[in-house]
């Protein structure tokens, strides 16, 4: 096998080719998760870089989701959707998403995602999401009852087997958290939530792809209207036109 690391050029910033090449070998499969990469003073001596600078290199890479540091055997490639999705929710909140946008990007990704998990969830996914509408149910305060409806959804994309679907979703449920707070605030809006929930359940259950998708479209529109009328509600009183206000003084 040839030598996956070569020399790092200095035209440009060492640190920084450190982490493409890296990434590059990773793209290219050389590297796979759960390879451990040589003993940094090796790998330092191999890429002709300091110590210092490959390990800054390495914690980027780390705190991007690609490698982590285990006690006893150094650097290993592990990918981290969960750093990943953090990262995107860091990004969009820069980028002041809207509401329509992230509801739009849920619009696009759950009910395919469901459909997807219909053909394609285990049993022990199912007995999951089972838990899960029981632990919704009896949720006696918001806060248990949104991280439980999270769950709810994460679990689906990741019955899809598409994990591209579970980085896309996580994001866009972090940004939406305190919305959804606002809305599961209203019991009837959470106990529609949970006939929707049963609805999509019993598809994957069923198999049926369809239902799947048409169950998670529906409960996601219904989600979005309600959040609308929260949103609305939480609004300053616009102002009486004048002419109202000279009649009623008078």
């Amino acid at each position: 096998m040839s030598e996956p690391f070569a020399s790092i050029e200095r035209a440009t910033g060492v640190g920084a080719s450190c982490e493409a090449q890296l990434k590059a070998l990773i793209a290219a499969r050389r590297l796979l998760a759960g390879d451990r990469l040589p003993p940094e003073r090796e790998l330092a001596a191999r890429l002709d870089v300091s110590r210092g600078t490959l390990r800054g290199a390495l914690q980027s890479l780390a705190d991007q989701g690609v490698l982590a540091t285990r006690q006893g055997s150094g650097w290993v490639v592990t990918p981290r959707p969960d750093v990943v999705a953090v990262n995107l929710a860091v990004y969009l909140s820069l980028e002041e998403v809207t509401f329509d946008q992230l509801f739009a990007a849920r619009r696009a990704i759950e009910p395919h995602a469901a459909a997807e998990a219909a053909r394609h969830r285990t049993e022990e996914q199912l007995e999951a999401l089972h838990r899960c509408t029981k632990v919704m149910q009896g949720a006696r305060e918001v806060g248990a009852y949104v991280r439980a409806d999270a769950d709810f959804h994460a679990m689906v994309t990741a019955a899809s087997g598409n994990p591209l679907f579970s980085v896309m979703l996580a994001p866009t449920l972090d940004l939406l958290g305190a919305m959804r707070a606002d809305v599961a605030a209203h019991s009837e809006v959470t106990a529609a939530s949970h006939r929707e929930h049963d609805q999509i359940l019993a598809a994957l259950v069923a198999g049926d792809p369809d239902a799947a998708q048409e169950a998670m479209l529906a409960h996601i529109d219904h989600f979005v209207a309600s959040g609308r009328r929260v949103l609305a509600d939480e609004q300053p009183p616009r102002p009486a036109p004048m002419a109202d206000l000279e009649r009623a003084r008078t």
